[in-house]
């Protein structure tokens, strides 16, 4: 993309210490505090996040995404999925469900899900799924094969759906670990 676009009132290295916000606001400003560096205010940031980093960071992801797809379909539909919620257990409110190509291990699509859309967070797990074989669908890709833990729903939508269906080895292993350790063995 090049060097990003600078603004006339403040010099290049303001502007990075501007995408440092992105990643450490609640350890930069005590720091420069400490250095008694002056630095511009948080209302000043979002004005620059929305107007450069914002829509930097959505183009770099639709750019790539695009680079993904690509791949996947020179590739063929092997991908592998699972989601990641914010409280383990079944009380989670939200979770993110990220699809994988295995031809090249980059990430191909991700969905945001939040429990109260899909009635609890049991449910939020084959939503995510959905969502990331719809979006797939609305770009003419098809899946050959997917690996995935062993939820029940997932499984029942997957063959549903008629994609064949591979177990994550390690939710098995972790599966199989725990049912041992309860035996005593």
């Amino acid at each position: 993309m090049g060097e990003p676009a600078r603004h006339r009132k403040y010099p290049g290295w303001q502007l990075t210490i501007i995408r440092c916000y992105i990643l450490h606001w609640g350890f930069l400003l005590p720091t420069t505090k400490d250095m008694q560096l002056e630095i511009i205010g948080y209302g000043t940031f979002r004005r620059h996040a929305k107007s450069y980093l914002e829509p930097a960071i959505i183009h770099k992801w639709n750019t790539d995404q695009q680079q993904n797809f690509d791949n996947l379909q020179q590739q063929g539909g092997k991908v592998a999925g699972d989601m990641r919620a914010d409280s383990p257990s079944h009380s989670a409110k939200f979770g993110s469900y990220t699809l994988m190509n295995l031809g090249s291990n980059t990430i191909l699509d991700f969905q945001l899900v939040q429990s109260n859309e899909v009635g609890g967070s049991y449910h939020m797990e084959k939503e995510g799924l959905k969502r990331c074989l719809d979006h797939l669908e609305s770009k003419d890709l098809a899946v050959e094969y997917i690996v995935t833990d062993r939820h029940p729903q997932i499984q029942k939508y997957l063959r549903e759906r008629n994609i064949e269906q591979f177990y994550d080895v390690w939710h098995f292993e972790k599966e199989t670990s725990e049912t041992y350790t309860e035996q005593g063995l």
